[in-house]
């Protein structure tokens, strides 16, 4: 869990360790596609059909290639590039954050993107007051409450009145936004999303990075995210936690047959981009762009319903080259 006080987030893999022991190599991703296996084997069921949305579709595409023989249909909305090394999955992310939020400048006027500059120069050297009983917003509580407000183009109004708060010396509309970036409950407790996804993404990477390589990293993040890397993962993410005796699969999808591969273009988290390279890398992957500033494109606009429902209910194959 998180301290609802704290303002840096104490390192992950110590504790995990401690409190999760060996269970921390079953929850990787290829664990989980088997837990996916044994509730189809549990139903009665052959063949499942799957729609995975974010890490989802990670799990999906890992599901597919382990038991391409039980795969009915399977739509995968949103995806990370199956290919990817942890550095140059960390360096994606923060680049589609990043631009993410230059499409929200953008749209927020000619002098949005001074103004932000100047704020978070300034909650560099002095963090504003949120409210009574709640952490000082500095920059890094900045830039996740900004990247939850990239996750839907519905949030950015609420962000352009919190930074035009913050602006004044009230940090109360960005907590609002970290908070609902950590999924905070209305009793103060948050759940162990955020923790759980960083540890899947460790468990599957081999990769543990010395300080000098770390560093190294960071400062190609910082390069490619000046505004939005203090409040995302860095390159140490994994530090303190084991090696895993078996990262995921590589992800082919082969004999599973055709699986629809759903990107966004103004995806932060999984930018259109990541999702091609997973399109891409399946036997049978078939790549549905839609057009919209948001994190994963199910539910955008009714031509992509049209599209999964058709392929999921009739098997019916998006043409190629379709954008919705």
């Amino acid at each position: 869990m998180i301290d609802a006080h704290a303002t840096a987030p104490e390192p992950l893999g110590p504790a995990c360790v401690e409190r999760s022991g060996d269970w921390l190599a079953d929850m990787g991703t290829n664990a989980s596609a088997r837990d996916i296996d044994a509730i189809r084997r549990a139903l009665g069921e052959d063949t499942i059909s799957y729609l995975g949305f974010s890490y989802g579709s990670e799990l999906g595409a890992t599901w597919a290639t382990m038991f391409p023989d039980t795969v009915r249909a399977a739509v995968l909305d949103g995806a990370a590039d199956p290919t990817a090394d942890l550095a140059t999955r960390l360096l994606q992310r923060a680049a589609g954050f990043e631009a993410a939020l230059d499409r929200y400048l953008d749209a927020a006027g000619p002098d949005a993107a001074a103004e932000l500059d100047a704020l978070l120069a300034r909650l560099d050297e002095a963090p504003i007051p949120s409210r009574p009983g709640r952490p000082r917003i500095d920059r890094r509580i900045a830039a996740q409450a900004i990247a939850q407000a990239m996750y839907h183009e519905g949030l950015w109004d609420q962000l352009t009145e919190a930074l035009a708060a913050a602006r004044r010396g009230d940090g109360s509309g960005l907590l609002m936004l970290w908070d609902s970036y950590l999924l905070r409950r209305p009793d103060g407790t948050w759940p162990n999303t955020v923790e759980a996804g960083q540890v899947i993404t460790c468990m599957d990477h081999a990769e543990r990075y010395d300080a000098a390589t770390a560093d190294q990293v960071d400062a190609r993040i910082a390069a490619a995210a000046s505004r939005m890397a203090a409040g995302l993962h860095g390159a140490d993410m994994c530090r303190g936690l084991p090696v895993p005796d078996a990262p995921r699969i590589e992800v082919t999808g082969a004999g599973a047959g055709p699986i629809v591969v759903v990107g966004t273009t103004g995806d932060p988290a999984t930018p259109l981009a990541s999702s091609r390279a997973m399109a891409d890398a399946l036997e049978d992957g078939h790549l549905v762009v839609v057009t919209a500033n948001q994190h994963t494109g199910y539910g955008a606009n009714a031509c992509i319903e049209d599209v999964v429902h058709r392929y999921l209910v009739d098997l019916t194959i998006p043409p190629e080259h379709t954008t919705c």
